[in-house]
């Protein structure tokens, strides 16, 4: 029996809960609902499925510039992002674009977490060139054979109307999962959007791995001209994990992610942060960057609760050692990922008794910045996260929780880099990959707080990396 639209959406919706959820973080209702028909509580409200669908559906984003905005042989640029990194970096080079007369209109592709912080980024845009939003009408189980419904139009049409008009010309793309409009656009912004140039910006240091899909399937998508990354170290990472072919490609521009630290303004953030969390000049505030546990999804050697036992484990080494030294104070920032579904279970977790010298705060977006949460912190904590290899440039020691036990970040670490690039960025300065709880207690035993050093850029990124890209992208 053929099913149904409304149980087609349902279904959807199910089926991608751990993308959907942190979504819907700024519609509690919506939220809530949703959280009951995953559950498979109360009745299906047909409305109610598809306001979810809507709030969290693929968005295109258009800006088109008055003529006097731009020059003779301006381009069109097409970007996408999902990813709350990527999405920063995104509206790095909107902001960019949108000024430089190079540029004569820009496409914008997002969803997810991405997609509503954009939304709130879009409402408080002012000046003469404006982003025309466009939503998909696209309804999951529409059926062309019946008249009843309306034929469904995917969400891309909308970009591809206007692509097929003016061409666009290059397209700037991150590296994100395939479900994101950035994994479409790796097959489709040369041979569906007519860009005649792709780059791939890769604003990270990990993530392509032998096993993932960008590395299994590069042969299959759109041909990349160039691939833009961070520093040196991104770079050597990347020829490491990339096949030959795109070896040579490789550029080092420095990204957003990196000009985006405002080291300028590192006492001030501290200070902030400091502030708004309560802590005192002599407390060693350690933060915890949470992650997802879906590196199973991918590596069946990897513990599908990797997020929730690492920082489990974590928590237990600071109650260690905060017993073990009790003349220090110690603290534990907590700041889960913002697309976490589970978020709440490391809440829970972090309800138990403690150390009077020891106290676990929460760290997230609705408490503190990125910068300041980052400034305020002695010890930057996560699996591999971008935070911890942008510590050192902080001024900040960086520690990768890479925990071999039970399937945990030993497995991802040596699964993204392999043995000889995580025993590199061990010996780096100030980064530390810790391989069991009890080195992570002996690292926080020997910490001493003190004044905090100047941090340097590295010389390779000096600068404005938006300069350096664009120089790149909109070369005539």
């Amino acid at each position: 029996m053929k099913e149904k639209p409304l149980d087609q959406e349902v279904n959807y919706l199910k089926d991608h809960a751990d993308i959907i959820k942190p979504a819907l973080d700024s519609n509690p209702d919506l939220k809530d609902y949703f959280d009951q028909v995953v559950r498979d509580h109360g009745n299906v409200d047909a409305q109610k499925v598809r306001e979810v669908i809507e709030d969290v559906e693929t968005q295109v984003f258009l800006l088109e510039k008055n003529e006097s905005e731009y020059d003779a042989l301006a381009k069109r640029v097409l970007l996408s992002s999902s990813d709350p990194l990527e999405f920063k970096t995104a509206c790095a080079l909107m902001d960019h674009l949108r000024q430089d007369r190079r540029c004569r209109g820009v496409g914008f592709l997002t969803d997810g977490v991405g997609g509503q912080d954009f939304k709130k980024v879009f409402k408080n845009q002012s000046g003469k060139t404006q982003f025309k939003s466009f939503k998909g009408d696209q309804v999951f189980g529409k059926d062309e054979d019946d008249e009843s419904y309306d034929r469904a139009t995917p969400v891309l049409y909308d970009a591809l109307k206007t692509a097929e008009n003016s061409p666009y010309d290059v397209a700037l793309v991150p590296l994100e999962s395939s479900d994101t409009p950035s994994g479409s656009l790796l097959y489709s912004a040369k041979s569906t959007f007519g860009a005649k140039k792709l780059y791939l910006i890769f604003d990270g240091w990990g993530g392509m791995t032998a096993d993932s899909s960008f590395v299994k399937n590069f042969k299959k998508m759109d041909e990349i001209d160039g691939i833009m990354c961070n520093d040196e170290l991104a770079q050597k990472i990347l020829q490491h994990q990339l096949p030959e072919e795109l070896r040579s490609k490789i550029l080092v521009t420095g990204t957003p992610v990196t000009d985006s630290l405002e080291l300028d303004r590192a006492e001030e953030y501290a200070q902030n942060g400091r502030d708004r969390l309560n802590l005192k000049p002599e407390d060693i505030a350690v933060l915890f960057l949470g992650d997802i546990s879906t590196y199973h999804k991918t590596n069946n050697q990897v513990n599908p609760r990797i997020n929730e036992e690492t920082f489990s484990q974590t928590l237990a080494a600071m109650i260690e050692v905060a017993q073990a030294q009790p003349e220090k104070k110690f603290s534990l920032l907590l700041r889960p990922h913002p697309r976490d579904p589970n978020k709440e279970e490391l809440f829970a977790l972090s309800q138990q008794s403690l150390p009077e010298n020891l106290k676990i705060i929460t760290a997230g977006r609705d408490e503190v910045s990125m910068q300041e949460a980052a400034y305020a912190a002695d010890i930057i904590t996560s699996i591999v996260s971008t935070e911890s290899f942008l510590a050192p440039t902080r001024g900040k020691r960086g520690v990768f929780l890479g925990y071999k036990q039970s399937g945990l970040g030993g497995k991802v670490l040596e699964g993204l880099y392999g043995s000889d690039l995580v025993k590199s960025i061990d010996l780096a300065k100030n980064f530390d990959v810790v391989s069991e709880p009890k080195e992570f207690f002996q690292l926080l035993a020997d910490y001493q707080r003190s004044s905090e050093e100047s941090p340097e850029r590295s010389q390779s990124t000096a600068g404005n990396s938006i300069n350096r890209i664009m120089d790149i992208a909109l070369k005539d």
